[in-house]
């Protein structure tokens, strides 16, 4: 998947252009907890003569969205993870490089030009019994969340974690492509929601996405707080659950 470029063509009585990038990034789960907006502004080129007009191009490198095994690009993905959450979010009681759940899991990752620039890491129900945010024998189970939604608990279901993007990259155009491109994919394994665990505005935030990328079921469990954690400073979390198909809708176990 390519993100598309753009390009602009002017006459030579513009002296400039400027181009506002989106205003908002929102990242899934804990991972983007800075959210900026990043203008940038272009100057044309000089004008060659008075018979013929300035030509200004904004050149976009192309950004590729997919799943990856590659060693370089994975070490570039926990790298840029690393220095995200602990330079950013303040979660630096630990490091957080290649771990047993990224094993377990996939990694979809944002690249331009051979640099990696935004991730995550999707872990499914099929491949594992329990995924990395839950806690098993208590009520912190994605089965018993689903549950307790009035969801279909039968069901797969993947869950998203370590959602980064690098400074610089951050819109709404990065974020969306690489959560699409995830979860196109967890449709092809079968898995009927989608989870997260993060805290209550970037659960809102998430949702804005989820729906912006056509997921319009969205239930935020407000009223079920997930588990505490030192790792990150002990902040109050909630699961987020999205449908990804019409066999986990409510509609489906009303009929």
């Amino acid at each position: 998947m390519t993100a598309p470029s753009l390009a602009a063509e002017v006459s030579q009585d513009l002296s400039a252009i400027t181009n506002q990038a989106p205003s908002s990034i929102i990242n899934f789960v804990k991972s983007a907890c800075v959210i900026k907006s990043m203008p940038e502004v272009f100057t044309p080129k000089k004008k060659a003569s008075s018979l013929s007009a300035a030509v200004v191009r904004k050149v976009v490198a192309k950004t590729e969205y997919m799943m990856t095994k590659d060693a370089g690009l994975l070490k570039q993905y926990y790298a840029l993870r690393d220095k995200v959450f602990r330079n950013e979010c303040g979660w630096n009681k630990k490091r957080w490089l290649e771990n047993s759940f990224d094993k377990k899991g996939d990694i979809f990752v944002a690249v331009e030009n051979g640099k990696v620039i935004g991730g995550l890491r999707l872990m499914n129900s099929i491949d594992n019994e329990y995924l990395s945010d839950e806690n098993p024998g208590t009520k912190y189970t994605y089965r018993n969340l689903l549950k307790t939604l009035g969801l279909n608990d039968k069901l797969h279901y993947v869950e998203i974690d370590g959602f980064v993007v690098k400074k610089g990259y951050r819109d709404r155009n990065i974020s969306s492509k690489v959560g699409k491109c995830a979860l196109d994919y967890a449709k092809t394994k079968g898995c009927s929601y989608v989870i997260a665990i993060a805290s209550l505005p970037t659960c809102r935030n998430d949702r804005v996405l989820l729906k912006s990328i056509g997921y319009q079921e969205v239930y935020i469990a407000s009223s079920f707080q997930w588990t505490v954690l030192e790792e990150y400073n002990n902040s109050k979390d909630f699961p987020i659950v999205s449908v990804l198909d019409s066999l986990g809708s409510k509609k489906s176990l009303s009929e």
